[in-house]
């Protein structure tokens, strides 16, 4: 577990605003975890001796970086979606069942960098597309393998 110092912080924060149009700083503290996976928590934990307690993890999972991008979790895209102003990649019911169930889905876009996905306005996560394909980056577990109609059977 590391914590970023100010500088680092600013690095993060300052690519979250150019890629997703993140329009404020934030308040939680962020440290990184394992190998380029990054949480944020309550400054509040700061009071407390962490390396005395060796938690395994602390705090929420936001985002991860892959190469020269943020990619945010599931997670993170709710939790800084209300502040962040770029454009979104909006998916058809189809789509959504699709991306939801574990698979890539064809998009009419070739490329683009990572954006949050959604669903008429309820945040799915966050994908990019690449060779006009949405690239499914939602967990296993986390994954909707069927949908079931709200019709009684």
């Amino acid at each position: 577990m590391r914590f970023l110092n100010s500088r680092e912080r600013k690095a993060f924060i300052k690519q979250l605003q150019e890629q997703y149009g993140y329009e404020k700083d934030t308040d939680y503290l962020i440290c990184e975890l394992g190998k380029n996976k990054y949480y944020f928590f309550s400054p509040d934990v700061a009071a407390v001796d962490l390396h005395a307690l060796r938690p395994q993890h602390i705090g929420l999972y936001v985002a991860n970086t892959m190469k020269t991008e943020i990619r945010l979790t599931i997670d993170g895209a709710h939790l800084l979606a209300g502040a962040c102003s770029h454009e979104r990649i909006e998916l058809t019911a189809q789509q959504m069942e699709e991306w939801m169930g574990g698979d890539d889905v064809q998009m009419s876009e070739q490329e683009t960098p990572f954006r949050i996905v959604e669903h008429q306005g309820t945040i799915l996560g966050c994908g990019k597309i690449k060779d006009g394909y949405l690239l499914n980056y939602v967990p296993k577990g986390r994954r909707i393998q069927e949908f079931h109609s709200s019709s009684p059977t």
